[in-house]
């Protein structure tokens, strides 16, 4: 809220400066109250349907209904990535959207990044020719310390049945570039319940005290013990 001068007649024509400040634009939901990727994702694909159809009854616009489809979830996606690499990335951005070069010092520079279709920010590359595809080629640039990059990776731990580090990494790279991946993927893996149950062993007992025959000094052979699978039965 804005306090405007009072109406004072002899104050006319003087100049008045008034300093706004732009809020940046907040989801509609918050990310930290998920725990699992694909549920952040389905809600927010609902609510974006929601949305679809209120402007569908003023604008004259065919209504959406039944089960999501693969696009209005891709589309959720998008939404999410795009938020993130805005809110981390935000400066490289806003330079490659104005065509003009990222900064010397950017951490991105070596990545050569450009924006998709979408206004992704994607890794280059020189394996526009490969029979890969246009995921693989140019993956999506995320930072670790976001808390969608833990998510995603979460879901992709699940997904794999709770793999290892390597091959979760392994997999991970074929969508996304994530900045600090080791170390966001192993504190994970570290952290996840059910792997940590697996991998579990069992504490060795504590050895008990030595008999007191084999302590005392003696001279060599003077007390020679044989150990057998027994019990065996003798004669005298």
């Amino acid at each position: 809220q804005s306090n405007f001068p009072p109406n004072d007649p002899s104050q006319e024509g003087d100049e008045i400066c008034l300093h706004t400040t732009v809020v940046p634009c907040q989801p509609v939901i918050s990310i930290d109250r998920f725990s699992n990727f694909i549920r952040l994702i389905r809600i927010t694909a609902w609510l974006m349907r929601f949305a679809h159809n209120c402007r569908a009854s003023k604008e004259s616009i065919a209504r959406t209904a039944g089960p999501l489809s693969v696009q209005e979830l891709n589309q959720a996606k998008s939404y999410w990535i795009s938020l993130s690499q805005r809110t981390h990335f935000g400066k490289e951005v806003k330079t490659l959207e104005m065509k003009a070069p990222i900064s010397q010092s950017s951490p991105l520079m070596s990545l050569n990044p450009f924006l998709d279709k979408e206004q992704l920010l994607r890794v280059g590359g020189r394996e526009s020719n490969s029979k890969l595809s246009y995921e693989n080629q140019h993956p999506l640039i995320i930072h670790g310390k976001r808390p969608l990059t833990k998510l995603l990776i979460r879901s992709e731990h699940t997904r794999l049945l709770h793999a290892g580090p390597t091959l979760l990494t392994a997999s991970l790279s074929r969508q996304f570039h994530i900045i600090g991946c080791r170390k966001i993927v192993r504190s994970i893996t570290r952290s996840c319940v059910t792997c940590r149950r697996k991998s579990s062993r069992p504490q060795p007992p504590i050895m008990g005290q030595l008999p007191m025959e084999p302590i005392p000094p003696d001279a060599i052979f003077d007390k020679v013990g044989i150990e057998y699978a027994g019990p065996i039965y003798i004669k005298q």
